[in-house]
């Protein structure tokens, strides 16, 4: 009886919840253009020292703005998170993971930076949600038995929950894609791209590096790869903490491309009710020369009327939060990025 790590292992999923968190969210009214605050922030903690919890970013800087959801989640940021889950409630937050597949031991605002835990294989089974229409299906191993003659004594019948609904499946879908294209050469899961497909995904990475994931879905597949030790020690690598961004794209790129090899690629069609339009990444607001984000008709982006776009770029001019320069956003993600401003800045 071999310990099969892709069924069995509970760990902590760093950032790779936070999708779920966000989708959370468009259920409950967001888009991806809703802006959340990426500032200090502290709560009430027995646990810790001074009996205060004062959530970090990887790089602990904050852009000291608010920024969008989508742009919150490409950073892979932790204050956005932690807020986001403060703002729709952190009980709801806890029931839809518990439905995605999370271990939820302690249901705290910990939990939207990765205080849950899961397998990898049930990872893969609830990022298939975003793709599948919004369904966390029961993973399967055997689908059928037949006998000798061909007779069929066995057929799995998959069982499926609803997840989220087609709308929200498809934006957080979206998110998914944004993360790994939206940065260009500074995306975190830039190493996840594969040639004629297209991806979606989310790295992961939990205090010390003790667990590095990347969990990606692309037409026909969803998959997990989970780089850890057994024994709960540090990954060390030419003595130093590996990022997951490096580590675990690459791995999982090669074998998509191979699983999925002569079989079609290209995105899906986005249910009924959704429109595509040009968003600035750090405002929310349209722009045509934004990254294209979908919206539930009805919610999409305008402009508001005191703004007055650029003479020279029809783009909507906005003065950088004090301190920081138009071209020179800190880093802020806990996969080490360092990215370049958004579309539109």
């Amino acid at each position: 009886d071999e310990y099969n790590r892709a069924t069995r292992a509970l760990r902590n999923p760093g950032s790779a919840v936070k999708p779920f968190v966000y989708a959370t969210a468009l259920e409950e009214g967001w888009t991806q253009a809703t802006l959340v605050p990426d500032r200090p922030l502290e709560f009430p903690d027995p646990s810790q020292k001074g009996g205060v919890w004062r959530p970090k970013n990887f790089s602990g800087t904050f852009l000291n703005r608010e920024i969008t959801v989508r742009y919150a989640l490409d950073l892979s940021l932790n204050l956005p998170a932690i807020y986001t889950a403060q703002a729709i409630g952190v009980e709801k937050v806890a029931r839809k993971l518990s439905q995605a597949g999370f271990a939820v031991k302690y249901p705290t605002l910990a939990i939207a930076i990765g205080g849950a835990s899961i397998t990898p294989v049930d990872l893969a089974a609830a990022y298939a949600a975003f793709a599948n229409g919004g369904y966390r299906v029961t993973p399967i191993y055997v689908k059928r038995v037949e006998d000798a003659q061909g007779q069929v004594l066995y057929q799995a019948l998959p069982e499926r929950q609803r997840l989220f609904d087609p709308q929200v499946a498809y934006q957080g879908w979206d998110l998914l894609k944004g993360y790994v294209y939206d940065l260009g050469e500074k995306g975190l899961a830039k190493r996840a791209r594969i040639p004629g497909r297209v991806v979606g995904g989310k790295t992961g990475t939990t205090n010390e590096a003790r667990d590095l994931w990347f969990a990606g879905v692309t037409r026909g597949l969803s998959a997990v790869v989970w780089v850890g030790r057994d024994d709960n020690k540090p990954l060390r690598m030419g003595g130093r903490e590996p990022s997951s961004s490096v580590v675990n794209p690459p791995i999982w790129r090669e074998f998509v491309a191979g699983a999925l090899r002569g079989r079609p690629g290209g995105d899906f069609p986005p249910p009924a009710g959704l429109v595509q339009v040009g968003m600035d990444l750090l405002s929310g607001q349209p722009s045509q020369e934004g990254v294209k984000v979908w919206f539930p008709q009805g919610k999409v982006p305008v402009l508001p009327l005191q703004a007055s776009p650029s003479e020279g770029t029809g783009l909507l001019q906005e003065a950088p939060p004090a301190g920081v320069a138009p071209t020179d956003y800190p880093p802020g993600s806990n996969e080490e990025a360092s990215p370049t401003p958004p579309p539109g800045q």
